[in-house]
């Protein structure tokens, strides 16, 4: 009886090819008259030592023919015995998934340009995909992905039905670690050398928050979160928020996100945004990769807005988280940013406007205080003085009074003297002065001889009488 290897994926096959289990021994044997040709690929390595020289031996005199599964059990057991023990390898995860707990992956490698160079499915069998999940997640902070680079130690086996697959024993999650890490620097190397990686750094950060860019993954758990504040912002006219989507993870995450970032880069020509916030909630570190890439670093770097990143949770680190304006743990705590900065400004502005109130109050009732005293004053001071100019209107009337009395007894007494002056020239005087005065019919006043000559009466005046007189002519 010889006694197989069979691994317990297989038993199926080393049973169906007329393979028996010994429930004494736990293993699979070849029965009595069984060819042993068919189980070369589990037989023992002595006795395949001995099998394969007995076909060298029978090939040098007869030509060997083998069926289809005798072949590829040679070649199972040229491999086996070449690559007997695991051995550590480095490749990607290209592809991941669950079935009936067991893990299988696609592990591929590509070179610089990014040309496929090698591809092989490996698996974890259920029994150790908990523990090296675990390993893995508490050494990187994330689980096993698509993705992500890896340090496999994996056996090497070959079927005839399932071809070649590697199965894997443990992950190292340090070479995880070190691959991102050395991603990270040469981003951080290639920023560096284009003087650009504290460009955004560089751009003053905002002091108050009015229009606000903001660029998610579409209906993220994080973006709900930060939505929580940002509407009440909205809502009250405090804070305008702008919404751009783009994808965070897979190969076409950093394009997206520039593209989104072009877009609000265009649009803050036209109208400013104070701020662009880049946010997306946790996930595992194979997700978070994609953000580890150099033209969106450099986009980034860049950008002329004001630039506050909240991706992931607080243990999560991305390029972004260094190179951007402001760097946040989650997008709650970018929000919170925001409130605090516009709800403080409000209650300052609000606190300001009752103070500037208070102060007008004031400025009023002093003013108000001031008027009063100046009318006061005014009043005080107008009756001063009008009382003054009354006094000196009655000292000047007064003035004016005796002035003209004594102007007026002045003028009575020059009267009188023109009174009797003129009174001494009146014609009685004149007449006792001895003069007379010659009147003619009618009471004319007769001046010159001239004149007397046309008349032949005329009355002679005296001061005390007068006489008639007849003037005859010469030649009578």
């Amino acid at each position: 009886m010889i006694e197989l290897n069979v691994p317990f994926l297989e038993k199926d096959e080393a049973k169906r090819l007329g393979a028996r289990w010994n429930n004494a021994t736990k293993r699979w044997y070849i029965p009595d008259g069984v060819d042993h040709n068919k189980f070369i690929r589990w037989l023992p390595e002595d006795f395949v030592a001995v099998s394969a020289a007995t076909i060298v031996s029978a090939q040098q005199h007869t030509r060997t023919e083998y069926s289809l599964s005798a072949f590829l059990f040679k070649i199972s057991d040229i491999i086996q015995n070449t690559f007997p023990h695991a051995a550590w390898i480095s490749a990607e995860i290209s592809e991941l998934r669950l079935n009936k707990g067991h893990m299988f992956i696609t592990l591929v490698e590509h070179d610089e340009q990014g040309n496929l160079m090698a591809r092989s499915s490996a698996r974890i069998w259920q029994s150790q995909v908990e523990a090296i999940n675990h390993k893995f997640s508490q050494g990187t902070g994330s689980n096993l992905d698509a993705g992500i680079k890896v340090l496999v130690l994996a056996r090497v086996e070959f079927h005839a039905q399932y071809g070649l697959a590697l199965f894997i024993d443990d992950i190292d999650p340090t070479y995880t670690l070190g691959d991102m890490a050395a991603k990270l620097a040469k981003i951080r190397e290639v920023l560096t050398a284009e003087k650009i990686i504290n460009k955004n750094k560089e751009i003053e950060k905002p002091l108050d928050f009015v229009r606000v860019a903001v660029i998610s993954p579409q209906n993220a758990a994080g973006l709900g979160d930060f939505n929580r504040e940002a509407k009440i912002l909205a809502k009250y006219n405090l804070c305008e928020f702008v919404y751009y989507t783009a994808t965070f993870q897979g190969e076409a995450a950093p394009g997206s996100i520039c593209q989104a970032l072009s877009k609000a880069i265009t649009e803050h020509a036209n109208n400013s945004f104070d701020a662009l916030v880049i946010i997306r909630g946790g996930g595992a570190l194979s997700d978070l990769a994609w953000l580890n890439n150099e033209q969106l670093a450099r986009a980034i770097c860049l950008c002329p807005i004001h630039v506050m990143v909240g991706v992931g949770h607080e243990r999560d680190y991305t390029i972004l988280d260094e190179i951007a304006g402001e760097r946040f743990d989650t997008p709650s705590k970018v929000i919170h940013r925001i409130f605090t900065v516009v709800t403080d400004n409000a209650i300052a502005a609000d606190n300001s406007y009752a103070e500037i109130g208070r102060k007008i109050q004031h400025i009023y009732k002093y003013t108000d205080y001031v008027l009063e005293k100046l009318q006061l004053e005014i009043t005080t001071a107008a009756n001063n003085m009008l009382q003054r100019v009354a006094e000196r209107i009655a000292n000047t009337l007064q003035q004016i009074i005796t002035q003209a009395k004594q102007n007026c007894l002045s003028i009575e007494k020059q009267l009188q003297l023109i009174m009797a002056e003129i009174l001494s020239q009146s014609p009685k005087q004149i007449l006792k002065k001895g003069f007379a005065l010659v009147h003619a019919s009618g009471n004319k006043v007769i001046s010159s001889a001239q004149a007397a000559q046309q008349y032949t009466n005329l009355t002679i005046e005296f001061h005390d009488g007068a006489i008639q007189v007849t003037q005859y002519d010469k030649k009578d």
